[in-house]
């Protein structure tokens, strides 16, 4: 097999370059522990079906909700104490999921979805969706009565 002969100033170029991306892109999450913590958050309602929009006091979109949330990690995966209560996670490559169903009464119940990912060990971003369940009280299926969808901006 040839060998061929590389410019030693394609090969500074070459570094230069892959040094370049490195610091651009920003630093790389170290770990899944990295969403361990006490979070400022900050959202944003993007959607509602709130049965009556007009109601002054029915959510609408572009809402802000400030929270705090702590997350632990349980030896299961993390989980995610905040104003409304605490829900189970998953680690995920940048950040985790944490998916809850909770009992609202009166056959009512909401499934709550968070994706929150890291930009960067002390930020991260994502969504929460709530999805409110009824039971139909004749036949006992579960109906879909409304839904709401956040995102939201966090820093340590």
């Amino acid at each position: 097999m040839e060998k061929i002969p590389v410019p030693l100033n394609q090969i500074f170029i070459l570094l230069g370059m892959a040094l370049a991306v490195n610091i651009l892109c920003g630093p790389s999450i170290a770990d899944s522990n990295d969403i361990l913590g006490t979070w400022s958050v900050i959202g944003e309602l993007v959607t509602s079906t709130a049965e009556d929009p007009n109601d002054p006091y029915a959510p609408k979109p572009g809402d802000i909700k400030p929270d705090t949330w702590i997350i632990d990690d349980s030896g299961s995966g993390p989980v995610l104490t905040g104003s409304s209560g605490s829900i189970q996670g998953q680690y995920t490559l940048n950040g985790a999921i944490f998916e809850g169903i909770y009992p609202l009464g009166s056959g009512v119940y909401m499934a709550v979805h968070i994706d929150a990912v890291l930009k960067r060990p002390t930020s991260m971003y994502g969504t929460i969706q709530n999805d409110y369940w009824g039971t139909n009280t004749v036949t006992g299926e579960m109906i879909k009565l409304g839904l709401e969808a956040w995102k939201f901006d966090a820093t340590k």
